[in-house]
């Protein structure tokens, strides 16, 4: 019976044993498996700190950017008024230019390539057939081919190459231009301005603006002098493809389309 509780003591006591060398390399594994959960939760917040930092470094590099680029035309505004005030009328349309040009640079250098594409449609070799309506862009109106080109017809219908038949030069315009959608960014209100300072402000936000899209031109009732003044520049502007009243019901502003 000894000898039985001793084989049994001993039989227990192995079975011990190894039960605290398993719960030994189970509190190993636990421990192993906590520092690595801990190692990857680190790395996670880390990662999140380096994002965040990240992000918070192109914001400030875009608003340094756009500090800069403010200061640069509002110097350019500055000198043109100045010059405004000591040149003669018959200046102010060279002075125009020459700011306009100013701020077109401006933007150019502090813009990424491809900002604003320009659509550059391969119309040369378009030739009109006879009872075809085409649109001469310089005027916006339509024309009919109504007899065959002679050889002297040819070299003007050569000149004139840049036709385009009536019906597809609509049919790219309704496709070009989505739903006219007013916002803060394609906006310029002119009202309480100057002549002068409303021109500048108009050719400003035509240049900035991107082809194929709107701009829509805040320019109030009042006399009509402002407004008259602002379609006189959209029928002569050389970006303007063409423009209109915003609503039948809204007098006070117009939207430009932009080529």
């Amino acid at each position: 019976m000894q000898k039985f509780n001793s084989l049994l003591y001993q039989s227990l006591a192995e079975e011990r044993n190894k039960l605290e060398i398993q719960a030994e390399r189970a509190a190993a594994l636990h421990s192993d498996i906590m520092k690595l959960y801990h190692e990857i939760h680190e790395e996670a917040d880390d990662l999140d700190v380096r994002e965040a930092a990240l992000k918070a470094k192109e914001t400030q590099l875009i608003q340094e950017e756009l500090k800069i680029v403010k200061a640069e035309i509002d110097a350019v505004v500055q000198e043109f008024e100045k010059q405004l005030r000591n040149s003669s009328p018959d200046d102010f349309n060279l002075l125009l230019k020459k700011s306009e040009s100013a701020i077109t640079s401006i933007v150019q250098a502090h813009q990424s390539p491809g900002d604003f594409p320009v659509d550059r449609t391969a119309s040369s070799s378009y030739m009109p057939q006879i009872g075809e309506r085409v649109l001469i862009k310089a005027d916006g109106n339509g024309a009919a081919v109504s007899t065959p080109p002679s050889r002297r017809q040819g070299q003007r219908m050569k000149r004139l190459k840049n036709l385009r038949s009536l019906s597809q030069t609509m049919k790219d315009d309704e496709v070009s231009y989505g739903p006219a959608v007013q916002t803060s960014k394609n906006t310029v209100d002119l009202r309480g301005m100057r002549l002068e300072e409303a021109t500048l402000h108009v050719n400003m936000a035509i240049n900035a603006r991107g082809s194929k899209s709107v701009l829509f031109i805040i320019h109030g009732m009042g006399t009509g002098v402002l407004k008259e003044r602002v379609l006189e520049l959209l029928r002569n502007h050389p970006r303007i493809a063409k423009f209109e009243q915003e609503s039948p019901m809204n007098y006070g502003c117009t939207v430009a389309y932009i080529k």
